[in-house]
This record gives C-alpha cells, sequence and structure tokens, in this order.
C-alpha cells in the first residue's frame, strides 16, 4: 500500500469519527445536521446556513488566501469549498503538487514525481489555509 492511499483511508476514517460520533453528544461544537431542521447545519451548537463563494476552487493554492478569506467573511460567507487539485497553470501561477518533482520535461506541462516524497510546500499550503479558516470560524469541505 502506497502512502497515498494510506492517507485516503485515514482521512475516511477521521471523517466518519468525526462527522458520526461527536455529533451525538450534547455539547459538541462542530457542524451537524441541525435537528430542529434538518434543512440546515449546526455550527457551535446554533443554527447556520452555510454561505461560500470564491474565485479559485482549490483556495488553499492562493497566495492571497487570507484576503480571500476576508472578503468572504465580509460578504457574510462562512464556508469554504476547497479541491485538492493541482491544474491551474497560466504565465504568473502554477498549482503545486502533493508529491515532489523529480524532474522536468521540455514540455513546461510535464514533470516527473517522486511518490515516495511529498512536497513540503503543497502541504505547507493547505495548513495555512486550514489555520487561517480557522482564526474565523470558517467551515471547510474538503
Amino acid at each position: 500500500m502506497n502512502k497515498f492511499s494510506c492517507c485516503l483511508i485515514l482521512a475516511s476514517l477521521f471523517f466518519c469519527i468525526s462527522c458520526n460520533e461527536p455529533a451525538e453528544e450534547e455539547n459538541y461544537n462542530g457542524i451537524k445536521v441541525y435537528p430542529a431542521n434538518t434543512w440546515y447545519w449546526q455550527f457551535k451548537q446554533e443554527p447556520v446556513l452555510l454561505l461560500g463563494a470564491s474565485d479559485y476552487h482549490n483556495i488553499f493554492q492562493r497566495d492571497d488566501i487570507v484576503d480571500e478569506l476576508e472578503l468572504l467573511q465580509a460578504h457574510g460567507g462562512n464556508y469554504v469549498r476547497n479541491t485538492m487539485a493541482s491544474r491551474e497553470i497560466t504565465d504568473t501561477h502554477r498549482d503545486l503538487w502533493p508529491y515532489h518533482i523529480e524532474s522536468t520535461t521540455e514540455d513546461s506541462l510535464i514533470n516527473i514525481y517522486d511518490l515516495d516524497k511529498w512536497n513540503e510546500a503543497y502541504w505547507a499550503k493547505f495548513k495555512r489555509m486550514l489555520e487561517e479558516t480557522a482564526k474565523r470560524d470558517l467551515i471547510v469541505e474538503i
């Protein structure tokens, strides 16, 4: 089993544990379905409607993530949908990939990755996004 498979299994277990077990506790402050009206969510024991928007599908890759999160909050947003995609390539930006680049090719769109080594910069950006959203009580969907 490779590292990627292990991460998926661990993430799945964490999701199942965090979504099922704590939601039964009376004092649970995380997100769960609002028991009084299942069309809504509950966060910090209060009903909440999730509102979010971004012009970027994998917001954690943004260099200006703090500005983006503050803009979201300024407009009443409380929710971020983040994909773990790495596909944006423009003249001024290239998304990072989760794995270490072993070598590049003549085609700027193709790199050779070492699947046994993490790209620390990629995961540092992801960690920063989680820290910045937590500071602002924003709910993150991954």
